[in-house]
């Protein structure tokens, strides 16, 4: 690919208005070592984090640009038949049908909406309780709730809340739910059945390691089953199928203990060594490895790869772990999935701000009208 020097000034001008650093994932995912996890060095580094994603975003504006434009104008499709990824008007996911029809968005001043998923319109408007804000957000066990986590203004989690939408008359009800997060949690996820909630935590162990932990509560708060080992469990994703497995990244943190990549566990597993209760399905490198989610099913896995400048949407074989089909575009996120993997909800790098959402099915990419604003938080 050949470009302009006003060609790419073009690029990177549009790119750079329309990535701002909310959208993108910090380059450098490796969490700070524990012996910094006390109260004063927890707040230096949330802000260094927020500080660096700024950085990091402005890095990866002239990356993502010319990932855009090949996107736009050359790479064929690596999904067999050598054809590249088509995108079509909005108006055609009307027919669309199997997507959820709402989504919620957490953007700046932590401000909650409730959105229509084909249209884009928000439907209903949810704040904060008190004066915390917003800072995690979940798939609720129907199309009409979802999980809201809050935070204090320096991002430790300070409560868990059940969201929900009526479409009638477009009204929402916020009910908190009483597990007790420490400040070390870092995402939460609910059970396909809505009777349970999982949830990540990082914290320092004796010697100074770090150590995750995955917990399932009933929504009465009792703790009902906890696994843990030193390693980074969830910084690239996890998610919670039909099938009674979750799905979740793990980096051992250079301990060598358990493979880095895409882990499987089932929930109903026995308490005690993550890595034991888990096995490893799809081997990565955290450089690898960008965002992914496990189908409905549990069969396939559909993940946001990004090995060099290119990155692709991948789907894989919890089974065999190989892959079994690649489509672009990448360098992007992958918030949904329907039962059998094969329609996705993405967002990728667009040269037309209205559209970094759509629908990526068969290797054809649909846009759908999104957010005007950043977002820093998306669950379908």
């Amino acid at each position: 690919m050949n470009l302009t020097e006003d060609q790419l000034r073009a690029v990177l001008t549009e790119a750079g208005d329309e990535i701002g650093p909310d959208r993108l994932r910090p380059l450098d995912l490796q969490v700070q070592r524990a012996s910094r996890l006390g109260a004063r060095d927890r707040t230096v580094r949330w802000r260094r984090s927020r500080w660096v994603q700024g950085l990091a975003a402005a890095a990866a504006v002239a990356a993502i640009a010319v990932a855009a434009t090949a996107i736009a104008t050359g790479p064929a499709s690596h999904r067999g038949d050598g054809r590249a990824p088509s995108a079509v008007s909005p108006s055609a996911t009307a027919h669309a049908r199997g997507l959820p029809p709402y989504y919620v968005v957490i953007a700046s001043k932590s401000i909650t909406t409730v959105r229509d998923t084909r249209t884009g319109a928000v439907l209903a408007t949810v704040h904060p309780p008190g004066g915390d804000q917003f800072s995690m957000a979940a798939p609720g066990a129907g199309s009409d709730s979802f999980l809201l986590v809050t935070a204090n203004q320096i991002y430790d989690a300070t409560g868990v809340y059940l969201l929900r939408f009526s479409p009638a008359d477009r009204t929402t009800s916020l009910t908190r739910v009483p597990i007790p997060l420490t400040i070390y949690a870092r995402t939460i996820a609910m059970s396909p059945a809505g009777t349970e909630v999982a949830v990540v935590s990082l914290f320092a162990d004796k010697a100074g390691e770090l150590v995750s932990r995955l917990q399932i509560y009933a929504l009465s708060g009792r703790l009902i089953r906890q696994w843990q080992d030193q390693g980074i469990l969830g910084a690239h994703g996890w998610s919670w199928a039909v099938s009674g497995y979750l799905a979740f990244s793990w980096d051992n943190d250079n301990n060598s203990i358990g493979g880095d990549g895409i882990r499987l566990i089932p929930a109903a597993a026995a308490s005690g060594s993550v890595l034991r209760a888990s096995r490893l399905v799809v081997p990565f490198s955290a450089t690898d490895l960008g965002s992914f989610l496990l189908s409905g099913n549990g069969a396939r896995i559909a993940a946001d790869v990004v090995p060099g400048l290119f990155g692709a949407f991948e789907e894989f074989s919890t089974t065999t772990g190989k892959l079994t089909g690649r489509y672009w575009p990448g360098l992007g996120t992958v918030y949904w999935s329907n039962r059998t993997g094969s329609t996705l909800i993405v967002s990728v790098p667009s040269r037309n701000p209205r559209f970094p959402l759509g629908i990526l099915t068969r290797g054809r990419f649909t846009p759908l009208p999104s957010p005007a604003e950043p977002w820093l938080v998306l669950a379908f």
